[in-house]
């Protein structure tokens, strides 16, 4: 149940952001729920691959280390780059938007999720 909670939070904020600001770009709101799978799926991914460098840091003298701490930062905003190639109806002008919109996205869904947890 939390998940869909979720997706549905995701999809609401990205669809949220592209009728408020210019960052980014979504037709219709199906399309904002299919983007948030996406999203959601490529930084699982992503997050998966970093744990695993994160593990092997201390067989390659901290080096894995430092770049899978590197790829878990900016996960998201590189989903959201990459979710164009999967997604029509979608676009982001360039990775500095990808970077605002992933740090709106975090701030308003702490709040919203902090919000969540405490009822």
């Amino acid at each position: 149940m939390n998940l869909i909670i979720n997706w549905v939070i995701t999809s609401v904020l990205l669809y949220g952001l592209s009728e408020l600001t210019s960052l980014i770009s979504i037709d219709v709101f199906t399309t904002a729920m299919v983007l948030a799978l996406v999203i959601e799926v490529i930084v699982f991914l992503l997050k998966k691959l970093s744990s695993l460098l994160k593990a092997m840091g201390c067989l390659t003298m901290g080096i894995s280390y430092i770049v899978g701490m590197g790829i878990g930062l900016f996960a998201l905003p590189y989903s959201l780059i990459k979710a164009m190639d999967y997604v029509g109806g979608y676009s982001i002008a360039g990775y500095g938007e990808a970077i605002t919109v992933s740090f709106i996205m975090a701030a308003i869904g702490a709040i919203v999720l902090d919000t969540k947890k405490s009822s």
